[in-house]
């Protein structure tokens, strides 16, 4: 029989895959080497395995089952670090239920200390990878369906594509047209499409604090069709901080503080809506 990585561990790497695709991968690990092969136990070997030293044995069912998994501390993202990742994870709720402990940068975060970091003092110091130990349960090894949240994890911007990103500049430009900084109207907006719907209800230079103000029904469906490209439980203030850094050398006469504001407006009065 082949050995193979618990499914609640498997469940973490696939997350960890879709949030980061393009990470790398050198660092990552599961099965332990002849090195872990000597320790007294360690959760890179795997159960029911003769000669083998699992960190725990005392499962019900009969696979080979390792219950350890090393995920390269590369996430491909500009801004993101792992340390983000540990810091997230240790304080989701009913995160002992799936994972028993964390290694990471000669720290170690363990379920009997509520997941507190304390000094971990081992050979290796842990910085080219995080290591994630699983629960020593059968409920742990099975569970597939835990949502840790990666999504809330780092350069929030990252998240979105390219599309998603345009539509809200062009929401923001659209209530405060002016120039980019080469003197051209914001891409996909005309004088002849400003305001939406072209009805004269706002003239063009109006300032975006009054125009954040108005409510209007035309401001409304804007808010609405950008607002639910996003995930309702998306940190409203992170996105905007780095989308008002992304916009605001594009525009001419509005500041990263405005833009910021434009944006929150854009996710609280539109997530949810249709």
């Amino acid at each position: 029989m082949a050995w193979v990585l618990t499914a609640g561990l498997n469940n973490l790497r696939s997350q960890v895959n879709a949030r980061w695709p393009n990470r790398d991968k050198k660092s990552d690990g599961t099965i332990g080497d002849a090195a872990h092969q000597a320790e007294s136990s360690s959760d890179h070997n795997p159960d029911d395995t003769a000669g083998s030293r699992p960190g725990w044995d005392g499962d019900s069912d009969s696979l080979q089952e390792v219950r350890a998994w090393d995920m390269d501390s590369d996430l491909g993202e500009s801004g993101t670090t792992a340390q983000m990742v540990v810091d997230h994870l240790r304080k989701l709720p009913n995160l002992s239920s799936v994972i028993r402990y964390m290694i990471y940068n000669r720290k170690l975060y363990h379920s009997r200390d509520n997941f507190e970091p304390t000094t971990y003092t081992g050979s290796s110091a842990h910085t080219e990878h995080i290591h994630f130990s699983g629960a020593w349960t059968n409920a742990g090894d099975s569970n597939t369906t835990f949502d840790f949240q990666l999504r809330k994890v780092g350069n929030i911007v990252a998240t979105l594509d390219k599309e998603d990103i345009t539509a809200i500049a062009k929401a923001i430009w659209a209530f405060d047209p002016g120039k980019d900084k080469d003197g051209n109207i914001w891409p996909g907006v005309s004088d002849a499409t400003y305001p939406p719907g072209g009805n004269g209800t706002v003239a063009p230079g109006t300032a975006m604090s009054s125009l954040l103000a108005r409510q209007d029904s035309q401001y409304r469906a804007l808010l609405a069709a950008i607002g639910a490209r996003v995930p309702a439980d998306v940190d409203e203030s992170a996105l905007a901080a780095s989308l008002a850094a992304v916009l605001a050398p594009m525009l001419t006469g509005v500041t990263e503080e405005q833009i910021a504001d434009a944006v929150r407006t854009v996710l609280r009065e539109g997530v949810g809506t249709a």
